[in-house]
């Protein structure tokens, strides 16, 4: 649905008539509009107050124009008039701002606007271990500073962390299992004192699922000997299943493609005929006037040519392997990469030792 059809000052709520959800869209003349990134959202979101020294953006109604002018540019840095040709109810306009050094002149009018009146660091995201206050070294939070100066800064173990459109994020290399002190200065005064530590690894807590669930969700008798069933991630009694080839964009950079795999026959023209689903290719070498060889397999371990090919194989396959990788070698570049370039040649030897 379009938010611009619903009235925002007034307000709107919408109920799921069978679930129960509901969703509710608060009155206000004033909203403000803050970046989603410390919500681990893209594009802006909607806030509930403005806080001193944080770029922020208003979406306003017409008869609040002028009194929001006059503060914006008394009271506020870089505060200017955005042009929105959609997206907005009628009558409603868009002002945006690098930060309000004061809120004197509107809180009295519009108290969404008014600032904090205590000084807060607000820990946001993150990936918690279940211990208060840790999070693990590869989801750190986001964090913000609420209610202080625009001049106040955010330690960290006594070195300042840099903002980015008022989000802070922690460096990488801080200490793992060790109180970490977070301040809120400004001056020579900590305004806020707080701690949070990181940890590297855990120790997991089960190996084997307490419950299985078969694939409509329903709970697996745990009497059953080796019964297939799926707990979180974990897959139980299912036979692995083959592996998926999909190869990079890149692979397709001309009209034909041929995609090579580690045993003689393995080879197969593209558009002219689909990819492979019995056996996964190890190169992929797009052809016009001359050839460049990709790897595009899964992995290098295992990745040699086979030096024979199998019963089962089709002479025109093996016969087209061999041409592509021996007689026609002097087309090709080789692959980028020292370990890539010998795995090609070695390829290239055994297609010449291959009978076809």
């Amino acid at each position: 649905m379009d938010g611009a059809g619903f009235d925002w000052a007034t307000g709107v709520e919408l109920r799921e008539e069978q679930l129960g959800w509901g969703f509710r869209l608060l009155g206000s003349p004033v909203r403000i509009l803050l970046n989603g990134e410390s919500e681990g959202i893209r594009g802006l979101v909607e806030g509930n107050q403005l806080f001193p020294g944080h770029p922020f953006f208003l979406a306003a109604r017409s008869d609040t124009w002028e009194g929001l002018e006059v503060w914006g540019k008394a009271s506020c840095e870089q505060f200017e008039r955005v042009s929105v040709r959609q997206g907005m109810p009628a009558g409603w306009g868009l002002y945006r701002a690098g930060f309000a050094r004061s809120d004197e002149q509107v809180r009295a009018h519009f108290p969404r606007l008014a600032f904090p009146s205590s000084v807060r660091l607000i820990v946001r995201g993150g990936i918690s271990s279940g211990r208060r206050n840790t999070y693990f070294r590869f989801g750190t939070p986001a964090l913000l500073i609420e209610g202080a100066p625009s001049a106040a800064n955010l330690c960290c173990g006594g070195v300042e962390l840099q903002a980015s459109v008022g989000i802070y994020r922690l460096p990488p290399t801080l200490p793992a299992d060790t109180p970490l002190a977070l301040e809120i200065r400004c001056g020579g005064e900590v305004l806020r004192r707080q701690s949070l530590s990181v940890i590297d690894d855990f120790e997991w807590q089960w190996n084997a699922p307490a419950q299985l669930f078969d694939r409509f969700g329903r709970p697996v008798d745990a009497s059953q000997l080796n019964a297939p069933g799926v707990a979180g991630a974990s897959l139980v009694g299912v036979p692995p299943p083959a592996p998926f080839f999909s190869p990079p964009p890149s692979c397709f950079v001309g009209r034909r493609v041929f995609f090579v795999g580690s045993v003689p026959g393995q080879i197969m023209s593209w558009p002219a005929e689909e990819l492979p689903t019995s056996w996964t290719p190890v190169w992929a070498v797009p052809m016009g006037r001359r050839g460049r060889a990709l790897y595009c397999g899964l992995s290098l371990d295992g990745a040699t040519a086979s030096q024979c090919a199998p019963s089962s194989a089709s002479p025109r396959k093996v016969r087209e392997w061999k041409d592509l990788l021996a007689r026609q070698q002097q087309r090709i570049t080789p692959p980028i990469g020292g370990r890539l370039r010998q795995l090609w040649k070695q390829y290239q030897e055994v297609a010449r030792r291959v009978r076809a």
